[in-house]
């Protein structure tokens, strides 16, 4: 064989110790095809890897090597490998997670599905195939070349396995439901390795409970979306000074109770702080055609000192990016949610709360804080269940439920200090709704905190049904107790 030169052979020899150095049983137990796919610390894939998480407490953390599987096939052998050991795993879609470890671990094995990224429509174009690892955007833009859409997150870089998986409440959702309304099928690598498929007619059971239920169940690989069509929007965030608060609360109130509610409008309303702004007031609006202005929203329109508007007809492939631009990676991040049946008296209370927050922050840079409220309305109930339903147990009451989000992004503030506002707010903000007698139990999945329990707020029936169907397809707890992060049952 040829010789390679001295400092060739000795680089090529250091990174076979360096691989070696890292490779634990639970690694080199990846061994044959799996081998290529298989990084570790100190090389540029891991590094890409890390560094391409949204949430800096999720980047630092330091698996013992990440394997990136090109098939369904290569993950159910990569799960056979590591179950078969009882290595410890996480399991990661598009790394969009607050929560410590959700998608990410410590001296553990990270599977990282980013590869399994196609996207593929039927020849009718009535169903779109989507793989685990894709993005939104990745999704959105073929779609909108053929005039179709499905629902799903709001940023482009959010991953659609692990958003559809926590319900994803999209674009389109007064009309369509949930994201997870929309899968017509999963495929489901589950704890043997088996790869099974899940549909309304054919492991109905598991169809149904990966709609809201996370990853108790098994590894997601592919899901198949029904799609609707749908060309260019209007949409873009309206900015308030808090002067405008009372109008901005009645007028948020009046479009989600409104009994002749326009299902081709969404909005989010924020409460909005950053220590480099100060406060203010925000409206993203989303309108399922290029019109203008559309008289959907009208009760927001007359609402005066408006501070700017980025409003415009676009698209929602385009428009994801400009979302994802608003809440960039490399910062520490909290989120929680909670939920209250529609109520002026509440958003008032929730203002309050949030405003005590915001002077107990302290000064240091690119600190930021927002609640944000979401209609969850009769029409959008009424969706979800045309399609099958999902295992989250909502009902909306016709003044409609407002689901809401709170977000913390910092850098330089210690977390367990800025967990604990967190914390308090969430409690202010339930014990409001206490008193007002407009509390609900349902927690966002995507959006929960860490320290809240969100299936339980799924009623006792569908928990039940979550824990019997977990142990029915993963009867040795794998997804219990080998992947210890995300919401368990």
């Amino acid at each position: 064989m040829a010789w390679l030169p001295f400092f060739t052979l000795a680089y090529f020899m250091l990174g076979i110790s360096e691989a070696a150095s890292y490779a634990t049983p639970c690694c080199s137990g990846l061994s044959g095809h799996l081998r290529p796919n298989v990084v570790y610390p100190g090389s540029s894939a891991y590094n890409e890897s890390l560094s391409t998480y949204w949430a800096l407490q999720e980047q630092v953390m330091s698996p013992s090597c990440i394997v990136m599987p090109r098939s369904t096939e290569e993950v159910a052998a990569v799960l056979k490998a590591l179950v078969s050991r009882s290595c410890k795993f996480a399991v990661r879609s598009g790394g969009h997670g607050s929560v410590p470890g959700i998608s990410n671990i410590e001296s553990g094995v990270t599977i990282d599905l980013r590869r399994l990224n196609f996207t593929k429509l039927s020849s009718d174009g009535r169903l779109v195939s989507v793989g685990a690892g894709q993005n939104w955007h990745g999704v959105y833009l073929p779609l909108y070349q053929a005039g179709l859409t499905i629902p799903g997150g709001r940023d482009s870089s959010i991953g659609v396995s692990g958003s559809t998986l926590g319900g994803a409440l999209g674009y389109v959702g007064p009309s369509t439901g949930l994201g997870c309304d929309s899968v017509v099928e999963f495929e489901v690598v589950l704890a043997d390795g088996n790869v099974v498929s899940a549909t309304r007619s054919h492991n109905s059971d598991l169809w149904r409970a990966l709609k809201g239920g996370g990853s108790n169940f098994g590894i997601v690989t592919k899901l198949v979306f029904q799609t609707r069509p749908l060309g260019d929007i209007w949409v873009g965030t309206a900015y308030y000074p808090v002067t405008a608060l009372e109008g901005e609360l009645q007028a948020f109130h009046d479009f989600t109770a409104n009994p002749t509610y326009d299902t081709k409008a969404s909005l989010m309303m924020s409460f909005a702080y950053a220590v480099d702004r100060g406060l203010l007031l925000a409206n993203s609006y989303a309108y399922a055609e290029p019109l203008h202005m559309p008289s959907a929203f009208s009760p927001f329109y007359a609402i005066p000192n408006q501070l700017g508007n980025t409003t415009s007809i676009t698209n929602v492939a385009a428009y994801s990016i400009d979302q994802d631009a608003t809440s960039p990676s490399g910062f520490h991040q909290i989120t929680f949610a909670t939920t209250f049946t529609n109520s002026i008296q509440q958003l008032h209370d929730v203002w309050a709360e949030f405003e005590r927050t915001t002077l107990k922050l302290g000064q240091a840079s690119g600190t930021s804080l927002a609640v944000t409220f979401f209609p969850i309305v009769p029409s959008l109930i009424a969706a979800s269940k045309a399609r099958g339903g999902n295992v989250m147990g909502l009902e909306a009451p016709p003044e409609g439920l407002v689901m809401t989000v709170g977000s913390l992004s910092f850098t330089a503030a210690e977390y367990g200090v800025m967990s604990g506002l967190a914390d308090g707010l969430l409690s202010g903000i339930i014990e409001a709704a206490k008193r007002n007698h407009v509390h609900h139990p349902y927690i966002d999945l995507n959006h929960a905190k860490g320290s809240q329990k969100p299936f339980l707020g799924y009623g006792a029936g569908n928990y039940a049904f979550l824990k019997s169907t977990s142990q029915k397809y993963d009867p040795r707890g794998v997804f219990q107790a080998l992947m210890p992060g995300g919401f368990k049952l």
